[in-house]
């Protein structure tokens, strides 16, 4: 959406509540004038993320409804996804009638979500973006680079979840409900070899993931997309004709930008007094564990003999806790203690961590 028609929705919602400028300014806090609300109504700037969350409030509207399309999308023509997904034929026209259902549907997507923070994806500008390679040797210096190019991603990943007031040490709980913020809308799609896929449906972005895929792996492929759309609007085009090397350039940058955001440096150091696996795609589930571990304490011997022989926590993981649990005295307190009275946050969160990788494992001391 443009700024004029942006701006013609602030002023219609004004009129509608019968107030001139002059009288918004008086109710706006930060000594905004009315001249100032004139510019926002005539498209030339925008408001802050402040000032537009106020004058929601004070015409009584949802911020969503500034950026909601008026009319319906009407054919899938509209939809336009990355270059590389692979789908053949069939599935494409599935993944593409599903993503402009989704997005058509107003009730679904603005229905209950009320005022909240809402950032549009255009005004998520990356602090750091490299230059990417576009030949062999090109190539070669940027992976040679590599230890600038995880500095700059850490600190893309870092400005963009302090836009959503994350603590820049723990890990992302609820992704999807991070990405509705920015107006992306996510489309769960459950397809044959096919893991995500980002795009447009005319203005409106979108992610598609792999809706019967493992929790972590969906929400991996959520952030990776996210950070391919980011990518996008900060100039750095993906087309068909793009050379390989530029491709596989993209690539990194969007893998170390979702462990990043995912799971940050801060965390990761502390994981890694606990384990020695490198953080990857598979891997978040055992360091978001791994984690719990380090901030909530150590969990019993028979907690971790049932996890780890449960599948749920890896080898390394299993045998550098019980050599911290050693090294910390030994088994001081029962499952049943420790859940009850001690830190039940971590208990529960290994339980969830189970059900939603499909594993049932009853962990004790701990009630629905």
């Amino acid at each position: 959406m443009n700024l004029k028609e942006y701006g013609a929705k602030l002023k219609t919602a004004r009129l509608a509540c019968g107030l001139t400028l002059e009288a918004v300014a008086q109710r706006m806090e930060g000594g905004i004038t009315k001249q100032a609300l004139s510019q926002y109504e005539n498209g030339k700037i925008k408001p802050s993320p402040l000032n537009e969350l106020q004058l929601c409030l004070i015409y009584d509207i949802r911020k969503e409804t500034l950026y909601e399309q008026a009319v319906r999308i009407s054919g899938v023509a509209e939809v336009k996804m990355r270059p590389g997904i692979s789908l053949n034929h069939r599935d494409s026209g599935k993944a593409a009638a599903e993503i402009l259902r989704t997005v058509n549907d107003r009730e679904g997507l603005f229905g209950d979500l009320g005022i909240m923070p809402y950032t549009p994806l255009a005004d998520m500008i990356l602090p750091v973006v490299p230059d990417l390679p576009s030949d062999s040797s090109s190539y070669k210096d940027f992976i040679a680079g590599r230890k600038y190019f995880t500095v700059g991603t850490e600190k893309d990943a870092h400005a963009v979840r302090s836009m959503f007031g994350l603590d820049m040490k723990l890990p992302v709980q609820s992704v999807c409900d991070l990405i509705e913020q920015t107006g992306i809308v996510p489309v769960p799609l459950d397809l044959a070899d096919f893991t995500g896929a980002s795009g447009y449906c005319a203005d409106i972005p979108f992610i598609g993931y792999r809706s019967a895929g493992k929790h972590t792996e969906q929400r991996w492929t959520i952030v990776y997309e996210f950070a391919r759309l980011l990518l996008s609007v900060n100039g750095i085009q993906e087309s068909d004709g793009d050379s390989v090397f530029r491709r596989k350039a993209v690539d990194m940058f969007c893998e170390l930008f979702t462990r990043e955001f995912l799971f940050p440096q801060e965390a990761v150091n502390r994981v890694m007094l606990l384990t020695t696996k490198t953080i990857s795609r598979h891997h978040i589930a055992d360091c978001e564990f791994a984690y719990m571990i380090s901030t909530f304490g150590l969990p019993s011997r028979e907690l971790l003999n049932k996890l780890y022989y449960g599948g749920i926590i890896p080898r390394a993981l299993y045998f550098g806790s019980i050599a911290l649990t050693k090294a910390a005295g030994g088994n001081v307190l029962t499952d049943t203690d420790y859940a009850r009275e001690e830190e039940p946050t971590l208990y529960r969160r290994c339980l969830e961590c189970c059900r939603a990788e499909g594993i049932m494992v009853p962990l004790p001391g701990l009630t629905e």
